[in-house]
């Protein structure tokens, strides 16, 4: 736990559409800081797609290293 009302866990893919609405709101903002990005990045369907596979490859890599 961060503080009392925050805590950090590992994003899911269930996760999808709370990233995909950050992604959103701040895209403006952030442009000057990120890679230029497919429309679809900013889309519930790709960001689960991403979530699904940073979660695979993470358990892939707990499996092989403990």
């Amino acid at each position: 736990m961060i503080v009392p009302d925050v805590s950090l866990r590992v994003m899911l893919p269930e996760d999808a559409p709370a990233l995909s609405a950050a992604s959103e709101r701040n895209r403006e903002h952030l442009a000057p800081w990120e890679p230029v990005r497919p429309e679809e990045f900013f889309t519930e369907e790709w960001q689960a797609r991403a979530l699904a596979r940073r979660f695979a490859s993470a358990a892939v890599q707990a499996i092989l290293h403990g």
